[in-house]
């Protein structure tokens, strides 16, 4: 990631979002900072505020897309009519 933001990523190639712990006043969650698109990560803007100097940012090596993941699981909880309950894990703004 370069620009406004720098970010040394050693094997790029083996994931696909980045990913930051956010801690406000009462938790801590994650989001997702930046999605790979076409070979190049795109920044979320609403995660910019969230981001400081020397920060850890962390990296899925699954290669997966947690918006696609997010599909098909709103698609089935529709299907079934499930109210969903997401766990600390899930990124607070793929939700």
């Amino acid at each position: 990631i370069e620009g406004e933001y720098v970010c040394d990523l050693r094997d790029k190639d083996a994931f696909s979002e980045l990913w930051i712990l956010v801690k406000n006043a009462d938790k801590l969650y994650f989001k997702i900072l930046a999605d790979k698109i076409a070979n190049e990560f795109k920044i979320d803007d609403n995660c910019k505020k969230e981001l400081f100097e020397g920060q850890v940012i962390f990296a899925p090596k699954d290669k997966k897309q947690t918006s696609d993941l997010l599909k098909t699981i709103k698609d089935k909880a529709s299907q079934t009519k499930a109210t969903l309950i997401w766990p600390d894990s899930w990124p607070e703004n793929r939700r």
